[in-house]
C-alpha cells in the first residue's frame, strides 16, 4: 500500500492541479480559444457549466485527498493512544502479579516459621 501511495498520490495531485488550471484558463480565455480553433473542434460547443464541473471535481479531488490524509493521521493517533493504554494496563497487571507473588511468598515464610516453631515445641 505504501508503494501505491508513493506512486499514485503525486499523479493524483498533478492531475487535480492540471484540471483546475486548464479549466480556469479556458473559462477566462474562452473567446481566445474559440478564435484559435477550427469550427469543427468540440470546444466551440463546450458549455460553460462543463468547465465549472471540471473545476468543482478538481477541488473535490483535492479536498478528498486532504480529508483522507487527516483521517489517516487521526487513526494513527488513536492506535498509538490505544497501544499506550494497553501497555499501561499490562504494567498494572504485572505489578499486581508481582505483589500477589510476594504476598504468597510472605505467607509461605510465615507458615514455615510456624511449622518450625511447632517442631521446636514438640522437641522440648
Amino acid at each position: 500500500m505504501r508503494k501505491f501511495k508513493l506512486f499514485f498520490y503525486p499523479i493524483y495531485l498533478i492531475a487535480a492541479f492540471l484540471i483546475l488550471y486548464f479549466s480556469i484558463d479556458i473559462l477566462n480565455n474562452m473567446e481566445a480559444y474559440k478564435a484559435k480553433l477550427d469550427m469543427t473542434f468540440a470546444l466551440r460547443q463546450l458549455p460553460l457549466y462543463l468547465m465549472g464541473t471540471f473545476i468543482f471535481l478538481a477541488v473535490l479531488m483535492l479536498v478528498e485527498l486532504v480529508a483522507e490524509n487527516f483521517q489517516i493521521i487521526s487513526l494513527k493517533r488513536k492506535v498509538k493512544k490505544a497501544q499506550e493504554e494497553v501497555l499501561h494496563y499490562k504494567a498494572k497487571l504485572y505489578d499486581q502479579a508481582e505483589a500477589g507473588a510476594s504476598d504468597e511468598d510472605d505467607e509461605e515464610d510465615e507458615e514455615d516459621e510456624e511449622d518450625e516453631a511447632d517442631d521446636d515445641d514438640d522437641d522440648k
